[in-house]
């Protein structure tokens, strides 16, 4: 007989308490009233077309439909609608190869179960992220969800403990993840990839991630808070203009000058006379338009 093997569950994923893993059976079947059914059977469709197995597409539907149900403060432990999004991002993520796909099926989902009575009322948080995005991101938020869990196994066992090859490697991928996202955001910190980045990883888990690779002796890749902060360019000093009220005021300046010294001038005419003139209508005609080009192009 072959000896049996422990299994050893490094992140806590067999841990009843870990509503992430097991958010897909912590709900009610049947919970889709009539009301609901016309729906359940359209979101059905959208997912079919889509290629979510049919495992998943039922844990998907019977998850929503239960949801709607949940009074506030009987929610099942850790909910929230960003959990939500990311349990349903993950099954999406897995099933689809396109960018562009997951953002369209996910974009679907969301506009359809809007139209469940859904009291939690969870709509898609960020509709512009895309799958590469999106698995950034969860690598991060999975990370934050089983960090503590981590932490009690490196302090029961010591970093020579079974999972210290699981917690090295998924660690190094958070780090590479995470000094990715830094330099992008540094340039890019309004779009929704970037937001969401800045919500999930906080200087707090910035601290718990640390702390880990220190007590598994990764110091030397612990991330460095070195990089660089975006600097814009700068426009170039031909293309900047002042604003209208400014120009409007240098405009009147360089009039009045020209009008001086045209009355100064007036009975020995040179011939740079005519051209203030022809630059003084220049600016008038050209100045306004040209500002307001530029700040519809920007």
């Amino acid at each position: 007989m072959e000896p049996v093997t422990e299994f050893i569950d490094c992140f806590g994923y067999a841990d009843p308490g870990n509503i992430y893993t097991n958010f897909g059976t912590c709900v009610e079947k049947n919970k889709c009233n009539d009301a609901s059914r016309q729906i359940k059977t359209e979101m059905e469709s959208i997912l079919s077309n889509h290629g979510i197995p049919e495992n998943s597409r039922n844990g998907i539907l019977d998850t929503w439909c239960s949801i709607r149900t949940i009074k506030k403060g009987s929610e099942p432990k850790g909910f929230d609608c960003s959990f939500l999004y990311y349990w349903l991002g993950s099954i999406v993520s897995s099933t689809v190869q396109n960018h562009q796909e997951f953002m369209s099926i996910m974009g679907e989902i969301y506009r359809k179960v809007k139209e469940v009575s859904n009291v939690r009322d969870c709509g898609n948080p960020w509709p512009n992220i895309t799958k590469e995005q999106f698995e950034n991101l969860d690598k991060l938020y999975k990370h934050t969800k089983s960090c503590e869990y981590m932490k009690s196994k490196i302090e029961q066992h010591g970093k020579n403990g079974i999972c210290f090859s699981q917690y090295k490697e998924l660690l190094e991928g958070v780090v590479r993840v995470y000094n990715k996202m830094k330099k992008h955001c540094a340039c890019n910190n309004e779009d929704d990839y970037c937001k969401e980045f800045k919500r999930v990883f906080t200087d707090g888990e910035i601290s718990k991630l640390k702390e880990l690779m220190q007590k598994l002796s990764m110091t030397s890749q612990i991330p460095k808070e070195t990089v660089k902060t975006c600097i814009p360019a700068e426009i170039p000093k031909t293309l900047s203009l002042p604003e209208p009220e400014q120009q409007r005021e240098q405009q009147q300046e360089l009039e009045n000058e020209a009008s001086v010294e045209s009355t100064s001038k007036k009975e020995t005419p040179t011939d740079n006379t005519p051209a203030i003139a022809i630059a003084s209508a220049g600016l008038a005609f050209v100045g306004f338009p040209t500002v307001l080009f530029l700040a519809y192009k920007v």
